[in-house]
């Protein structure tokens, strides 16, 4: 910990109680702000984080700090209504160390009057948010009016906090990922008209995803009942069963283009791709395919060409 700094810039301080409605001065409702780096679903474990560690060292509040460019957003200030600088913030993630500042009374550089509306603390101490990718995109702060001698083991708290915060964090970055690389993915699959079929036997289940409208209604588990080349054409249906037995047997890659019925008045021409996962008996349990309608993008469809 970094007892003793020399960049603690004013102001400094939690706003006033005619401050603590919600409201400026002038009565002004100001709307909340969505935190940085899209970490709005980890808002409620903010919130916990805050609570904790204001229980833990009994103080004046605790808050959770994230700084990206000139944008500063407090978890216990979401409307901004707080100074636009966090000096000590900046500060930890800067060096990537916890700070402990006793009494900031007591050195000659804090002795200062803070401006009207807010009252002053002496006690300051803050813990970097570490995500996995290395990175600190905020910290937990916690702040009094009393001095607070350093305590090792409220220090490691603070940090064990900051730590499940941060896990928190790189859960609801890695879920924002995946949700545009879905969203990106659905998009591909649109524009290149394929369908993305997933067939999980142990729980009879098929997840379709991409161009759904290529088999013209919702593809359910229940058709395989029927057979899984129900609906290619019988001038093809040989042939591609042939070509999955194939699969299954030696491993013969799967990947025939076929006619397939979409409906009474409609065929159209696919390729198709599928790849079966087996079980520890070596029974396929699971089946994901990849379906392009190349009706359109192929000159002469079923001649291998595509």
């Amino acid at each position: 910990y970094d007892r003793h700094t020399d960049w603690f810039k004013p102001p400094f301080g939690f706003p006033a109680l005619e401050f603590s409605s919600g409201k400026t001065r002038q009565g002004r409702h100001m709307p909340n702000r969505a935190p940085p780096f899209g970490l709005n679903p980890v808002v409620p474990a903010f919130e916990r984080a805050s609570r904790l560690a204001t229980a833990l060292f009994g103080c004046v509040g605790a808050s959770i700090v994230l700084i990206e460019g000139d944008l500063v957003w407090r978890s216990q200030d979401p409307e901004g209504r707080w100074p636009l600088k966090a000096a000590g913030a900046e500060e930890v993630i800067r060096t990537g160390k916890p700070i402990w500042i006793e009494d900031l009374r007591l050195d000659p550089r804090f002795r200062h009057k803070l401006p009207e509306g807010f009252r002053p603390f002496a006690f300051y101490a803050a813990a970097p948010i570490r995500l996995a990718d290395g990175g600190a995109p905020g910290v937990i702060m916690v702040c009094d009016t009393k001095p607070r001698p350093f305590d090792p083991d409220l220090a490691a708290r603070l940090e064990d906090i900051a730590a499940n915060v941060a896990d928190e964090c790189d859960h609801a970055r890695t879920v924002l990922r995946l949700e545009r690389s879905e969203q990106v993915l659905q998009l591909a699959l649109q524009l290149t008209q394929i369908v993305v079929t997933d067939v999980d036997h142990e729980r009879q289940r098929i997840d379709v995803t991409g161009a759904t409208q290529i088999f013209g209604r919702p593809f359910e588990y229940s058709d395989l009942l029927h057979g899984s080349f129900g609906k290619v054409d019988p001038r093809d249906r040989d042939r591609v069963a042939k070509a999955w037995k194939d699969y299954v047997r030696d491993g013969t890659p799967y990947h025939p283009e076929y006619r397939y019925q979409v409906d009474d008045e409609r065929e159209i021409w696919l390729s198709t791709l599928s790849r079966g996962f087996k079980d520890a008996d070596g029974r396929i349990k699971r089946v994901v395919s990849a379906s392009q309608d190349i009706t359109l993008i192929s000159s002469q469809p079923g001649s291998g060409a595509t």
